[in-house]
C-alpha cells in the first residue's frame, strides 16, 4: 500500500478582470493583489496592496493628485506635499494655493540680449535691472551683471579698436 493520495484534477481557470478596480489578474490569482477584491467581486479579507509601490489605476480629478494607493478602509492615500508649521502633514490634494519665488526680472533678460547686440543699450539696460531687483526681490541679478560686464568690455574693446585703426591710418598717410 502507498501513501500518495489519489489525483485530483484542479479545473483551470482563465485571466480575470477585476471587478472594482478593473486590474488585469492572472489565473493564479484568487483575489485582486490591486484592491483585495475576489473573482466574485465581493471584498476578500486581506487587502493585497500593502506595501504597494506603483500608482493603482485609480480616478484623477481635475486640481488633485493622482490616488498612489488606498487603506484598508478603501480611504484614497495622496502623495504627501509638506508639512505644516503646526507639524501636520498635508497631502497634495489638501493644498490651496501654491508659492513660487519671485519670478525672472524681464530688464535683466533685455540687458542680456542688448549686451550680445547692441552693447550701450545693454549697459543701460543692465543698469535699471539691477535696480529693479534690488526693489522687488526678483531674479536675474547674474544676468544682469553678465549684461553690464559684457557691455563695458565690448565698449572698452571697440573704443581701443578705433584708436589703433586711428594710429594705423595716421602712419599709412604720414601724419604724426
Amino acid at each position: 500500500m502507498t501513501n500518495e493520495l489519489p489525483a485530483t484534477r484542479i479545473p483551470r481557470q482563465k485571466a480575470w478582470i477585476c471587478k472594482r478596480c478593473g486590474e488585469k489578474l492572472s489565473s493564479t490569482f484568487d483575489a485582486c493583489w490591486n484592491c483585495g477584491t475576489d473573482r466574485s467581486g465581493a471584498k476578500a479579507g486581506v487587502d493585497f496592496r500593502a506595501g504597494k509601490t506603483r500608482s493603482p489605476v485609480a480616478e484623477h480629478a481635475p486640481g488633485r493628485s493622482p490616488v498612489i494607493g488606498y487603506t484598508l478602509d478603501h480611504e484614497p492615500i495622496y502623495q504627501i506635499a509638506g508639512i505644516t508649521a503646526a507639524g501636520e502633514v498635508v497631502t497634495l490634494d489638501r493644498v490651496d494655493e501654491w508659492v513660487t519665488g519671485p519670478g525672472q526680472n524681464q530688464v535683466a533678460i533685455a540687458a542680456f540680449g542688448f549686451a550680445l547686440v547692441f552693447p550701450p543699450v545693454g549697459i543701460v539696460l543692465g543698469h535699471l535691472a539691477r535696480a529693479e531687483i534690488r526693489d522687488s526681490g526678483e531674479q536675474g541679478d547674474g544676468l544682469a551683471l553678465f549684461a553690464l560686464i559684457w557691455s563695458y568690455l565690448a565698449l572698452i574693446l571697440f573704443v581701443v579698436g578705433l584708436l589703433l585703426l586711428s594710429m594705423s591710418l595716421d602712419s599709412l598717410t604720414g601724419n604724426p
